[in-house]
């Protein structure tokens, strides 16, 4: 019996910068509106366009360090990563396991592979003239 291997969307935006994210919510944006394969989105479109665009005027907004405009932002990104969320679960659904169906979304699946930990050899003690460095090859 052979394992299936789902193809699953990468989720984490949290370290991206705030240009980088919007740019990755417009992908989607286009990905997904008026895809034939994701016929019924778990969301309006129109009004996470409306997000979309809102998300970007508070960047601009935020730019001179109000705490007021930051906080806004802040708030909105939160809430576009929860929706962000919802939709990508929905694309990894509907796309049925075909790859170009699911890149056709703007979502980047994750990698499968898992990469295995260096071992570090046992530490070496070097002596140098003054000091005693350990080192680890």
């Amino acid at each position: 019996m052979s394992k299936l291997n789902q193809i699953i969307p990468i989720l984490g935006y949290t370290k991206l910068s705030d240009e980088l994210f919007l740019g990755r919510l417009n992908a989607f944006y286009i990905g997904t509106n008026g895809n034939a394969a994701y016929p019924n989105p778990p969301m309006d479109m129109n009004a996470f366009k409306a997000d979309i665009d809102s998300y970007s005027r508070l960047i601009t907004q935020a730019l001179d360090g109000r705490k007021k405009a930051i906080s806004e932002k802040k708030k909105k990104r939160e809430a576009l990563t929860q929706s962000l969320r919802l939709l990508g679960r929905y694309v990894e659904i509907m796309c049925k396991n075909d790859m170009p169906t699911f890149l056709s979304s703007g979502f980047e699946a994750a990698s499968r592979m898992r990469t295995q930990r260096r071992r570090c050899r046992q530490p070496r003690l070097l002596r140098s003239h003054t000091v005693a460095v350990v080192n680890c090859w």
